[in-house]
């Protein structure tokens, strides 16, 4: 054991191993480019060089580092800001004819009436619990239910991420969109390999992570289904049968 005062340089680097290996996870990246982004952008506002165009031995970060802080609590401000405003914006765009259909899948777009096969939906679990009074079956709609917050909270988490760097990464590569000349990362990029050739990239870029929202938005919104054929074979007996009974009274009506 070290002692509390001491410095132990194993736990550094340790810990800044985690830092890089964290960096490496998708969102983690995304996080961090953010921030590169940001900083970039802030400093082309107040006029200083961008990050390109830093002198790190006339401008050192320990004198910056008012700044830094500065734009670091702007960076979170702003992102909880901007974000929640531009989302409703990406919603709309699934109202556009079309979208939705780009992201649906075959088996979504040819879906017959009833439940997909062999499955159920966790009301229809909740449901026969309580008509069976089945614990195995409360467990599992309750286990189906809790998987299902998860991963729509996970999915929110990616959308807001996401939704960041598309705005940052958009602001970044036009400058001029918030009134700034140039000198940014992504612009300078674009100015040294042509505008056609990195335009193209970064056009790809930000298409790519918008198809990622619009698709990761239209998942939040599928139906949770679960497999458990025998219930489905029950349940779907019993449509088709009450479908049937309808059919015939209707028939009926119209006959008199």
């Amino acid at each position: 054991m070290q002692d509390g005062n001491k410095f132990d340089p194993r736990s550094w680097v340790l810990s800044n191993l985690s830092l890089i290996e964290r960096a490496w996870e998708a969102q983690w990246a995304l996080r961090l480019t953010q921030a590169v982004l940001f900083f970039d952008i802030a400093m082309r506002l107040t006029g200083s060089p961008g990050l390109v165009d830093w002198n790190s031995s006339t401008q050192t970060i320990t004198g910056h580092l008012g700044f830094i802080l500065i734009t670091f609590a702007a960076f979170t401000l702003s992102m909880s800001i901007v974000v929640p405003i531009t989302m409703p914006i990406l919603e709309l765009l699934l109202l556009i004819p079309g979208i939705k259909w780009l992201f649906t899948t075959d088996d979504e777009t040819y879906h017959r009436p009833g439940r997909p096969y062999r499955c159920v939906s966790i009301s229809d679990l909740e449901n026969e619990a309580g008509r069976r009074n089945d614990p195995a079956l409360y467990e599992l709609a309750e286990a189906e239910s809790e998987k299902r917050t998860s991963q729509s909270r996970a999915q929110f988490g990616l959308i807001v991420t996401l939704t960041g760097t598309l705005v940052l990464t958009t602001l970044n590569a036009f400058p001029f969109l918030i009134t700034i000349p140039g000198g940014t990362i992504l612009n300078e990029m674009m100015n040294y390999l042509g505008y056609y050739k990195a335009g193209f990239v970064i056009g790809i870029l930000i298409a790519s992570m918008l198809g990622i929202i619009l698709n990761t938005m239209i998942n939040q919104h599928r139906q949770h289904w679960v497999r458990h054929p025998q219930l489905h074979k029950e349940l779907e007996a019993k449509r088709r049968a009450e479908l049937g009974e309808g059919l015939a009274f209707r028939n009926r009506f119209t006959e008199q």
